[in-house]
């Protein structure tokens, strides 16, 4: 059978110039790849980003993704 990998990651941004609130952008994703038969498998996943924190209007971004991938 298929074999199937759950994950989950997160990602921060630090801006070391920045004396006031230097945490400036996080990514959190999640996602999970099956294996399929001749070294191809599948990814389906999910991000979300928020950057500009310390600003009065954040910016967000939300990702769904769907990828192929196939192994020579």
């Amino acid at each position: 059978g298929k074999k199937i990998n759950p994950y989950i990651s997160g990602e921060l941004l630090y801006l070391y110039s920045t004396d006031n609130d230097p945490f400036d952008e996080y990514r959190v994703s999640f996602g999970i790849e099956v294996d399929l038969p001749k070294k191809n498998s599948i990814n389906l996943f999910y991000i979300f980003k928020k950057e500009s924190i310390a600003d009065l209007d954040p910016n967000e971004i939300n990702i769904i993704g769907f990828r192929y991938i196939s192994k020579i």
